[in-house]
């Protein structure tokens, strides 16, 4: 009983401010729901940076990186012009109701503060600090494969699929764009040297595939496995841990 008054006590109280906001609730209601639709825009024009990053005679690796790293730049770039415009009009519209009668100012500003503090966390959600740590990392990745100075390793890779694993680079736009994923996500380990299962990110135009007539038994021994299982040399980047090649390996 106490719930449900408290819950009537809620709605009360939020359909009295909007009544004493006056024509700003429904400009407010009416351009947050346009402001959501806006931000669907980036995806019709961001995804396919990323999914046509692949062309005959390039890298793989390093075509993906500079997708992602044009992809990560635009989006970031529309997204900021878009809380802009939202914002610029959330100020228009404050203005206009004020204009029109002050007595609206008592139900209009807290509205105001209100869009004001969700755009604030829109934009703290998008800041430069997530953004700019990823093209800092594929920025870095770039260089690796242009100076030729990338990890290299020799590894097993589990048979068994992961269901908790996403096929994804790790990119900030991840959380607000749908788009079939360019690359795999195989887990190796390193025979002998006691680092555990490592993911490593392979692009599809690799066309890598794994031997299935040879496969990795997590329940025999790493000699068992040397000598039957089988064996991949890798040479990744150290930020992504993208496959930029990646080969059979005799036993």
């Amino acid at each position: 009983m106490n719930n449900l008054r408290r819950q009537m006590l809620q709605v009360a109280i939020i359909q009295k401010i909007l009544d004493l906001a006056g024509p700003y609730a429904y400009w407010m209601v009416g351009f947050f729901i346009f402001s959501v639709a806006l931000f669907l825009v980036p995806s019709n024009i961001v995804v396919p940076i990323i999914n046509n990053y692949s062309s005959p005679g390039v890298v793989p690796a390093l075509s993906m990186l500079q997708a992602y790293y044009r992809a990560v730049n635009v989006a970031q770039i529309l997204y900021g012009i878009f809380i802009a415009i939202a914002a610029g009009a959330q100020i228009f519209f404050l203005a206009k109701t004020i204009k029109q009668s002050t007595r609206f100012l008592v139900g209009a500003i807290p509205l105001f503060i209100a869009i004001c503090v969700l755009l604030t966390g829109v934009l703290m959600l998008l800041n430069v600090q997530n953004y700019g740590k990823f093209l800092d990392q594929v920025s870095a990745d770039i260089r690796q494969i242009e100076n030729g100075s990338m990890e290299t390793a020799r590894i097993h890779i589990s048979p068994r699929p992961q269901a908790n694993i996403s096929n994804r680079m790790g990119s900030p736009l991840d959380a607000f764009i749908a788009y079939e994923s360019p690359l795999q996500i195989i887990r190796g380990i390193r025979p002998g040297e006691g680092l555990g299962w490592e993911d490593f990110r392979v692009p599809l135009s690799l066309d890598f595939s794994r031997n299935t007539v040879r496969p990795f038994d997590e329940r025999r021994s790493i000699a068992h496995n040397l000598e039957h299982a089988q064996l991949y040399k890798i040479t990744f980047t150290s930020g992504q841990r993208l496959v930029y090649a990646v080969e059979r390996v005799a036993p």
